[in-house]
């Protein structure tokens, strides 16, 4: 039975399967290079630090209760952002796709402030919500909840007109289509606006307290960019980094999982 648990792992598909290792592989060389480079003189340690040094500032870093003050900040803003976009985001997307009058009544001012650099309405935002909180999670629902709509709308785009016409030959109401055909047929497309979504909030939330905020992660990225000290930094920005990708890794494998269903269904 150990045998074949062991063989599983290396089957297709499994966790261990085909090229799983070249990524891993790259993050080491990527770090070996890293920490080489400064020690030989290649570069200059001043600008960019050593792998073990940043292992050293992080252990600091994660020991003390400001670090973990500055992360919930940061935390809570993208939450809260990030939760609105979802919250207005799909039924708006799934309203537009199925309505051809509401898709060209808002199409128009929603691209408008989908290619705007969001930090752009920032200022705008902090005279009508005030520059502590509610500023920063502002500009995270602004930048991820036009990915979100945008995906759910093709999706709807893709649900096939044959299908449509059927449903309502047999008499559906459009709650009936709406909740048996567009909202199965978008999934997919909807987690890979959230997936979107992710990053663009992350981004906009950090870029916020670079600016406007006396606390959060991109504050402190700030201040110690200021005070030239790259550990320190870039112990911020790795964290920051992290998480983004982790939880982008968590909608990918729901992805994966929705796929699944879809082939079994």
């Amino acid at each position: 039975m150990k045998g074949v648990k062991r063989a599983n792992l290396f089957a297709a598909g499994g966790p261990f399967s085909g090229d799983w290792w070249i990524g891993p592989l790259m993050v080491i060389l990527f770090l070996a290079v890293w920490e080489i480079a400064p020690r030989l003189g290649l570069v200059n340690e001043f600008f960019t630090s050593r792998p073990s040094l940043l292992l050293q500032a992080a252990i600091v870093d994660y020991g003390s209760r400001d670090f973990w003050s500055d992360a919930l900040v940061s935390l809570v803003e993208f939450g809260i952002g990030f939760g609105l976009a979802l919250l207005f985001g799909i039924p708006l997307g799934l309203l537009m796709g199925s309505s051809r009058f509401l898709r060209e009544f808002f199409t128009t001012p929603l691209m408008a402030l989908y290619v705007t650099p969001t930090m752009v309405l920032l200022p705008l935002l902090i005279i009508w919500v005030g520059i502590g909180m509610a500023s920063r999670a502002s500009v995270a629902l602004i930048a991820a909840i036009f990915p979100i709509i945008i995906n759910i709308v093709a999706g709807i785009d893709q649900v096939e007109k044959r299908l449509l016409q059927m449903a309502k030959v047999f008499g559906a109401s459009w709650l009936n289509i709406l909740t048996q055909i567009y909202i199965p047929a978008t999934l997919p497309f909807l987690l890979t606006g959230v997936r979107l979504a992710i990053g663009r909030a992350v981004l906009t939330v950090i870029a916020a307290e670079m600016f406007v905020s006396q606390a959060g992660m991109g504050f402190k990225i700030t201040m110690y960019g200021d005070s030239m000290r790259i550990d320190m930094l870039l112990v911020y920005v790795l964290t920051v980094s992290m998480f983004g990708y982790l939880m982008t890794r968590l909608v990918v494998l729901l992805e994966a999982k929705v796929s699944t269903w879809k082939q079994i269904a």
